[in-house]
């Protein structure tokens, strides 16, 4: 009986051995990137995006509009606000007015960098 289980102990160990070899080989580490030649995607905050369409409401710091595709972001039509990035920035901003837009985006919403009335 001693024998069978030293056995057994043996079979054991060989079989917890050989699973731990199988998994050094399996396990590697991931590839190192290449740093120096590959760039840094952007970040939305870094990223300006632009549109057209028409201002639907204004106040001293946001204006909605009622905009088209933004295709940067891959958004369809809508109608948003967006925060202005400076003060002052939409005093001449008037509702009903077509303005071509730029905008990025930071985790508070869209900032505008520029709006400007455009022709219809």
């Amino acid at each position: 009986m001693k024998s069978l289980t030293a056995a057994a102990v043996a079979l054991a160990a060989s079989t917890l051995l050989a699973g731990c070899d199988r998994q050094e080989q399996t396990t590697t580490a991931p590839p190192v990137a290449d740093t120096a030649s590959s760039s840094q995607p952007a970040t939305p905050s870094e990223v300006e995006h632009r549109a057209a369409g028409t201002v639907t409401a204004v106040t001293t710091d946001t204006v909605t509009i009622d905009h088209g595709p933004v295709e940067t972001l891959g958004w369809p039509a809508m109608t948003m606000a967006f925060k202005a990035s400076q003060p002052n920035q939409l005093a001449d901003t008037k509702v009903g007015q077509s303005v071509a837009f730029a905008f990025r985006q930071d985790g508070s919403g869209a900032v505008l960098t520029s709006i400007a009335p455009q022709a219809r």
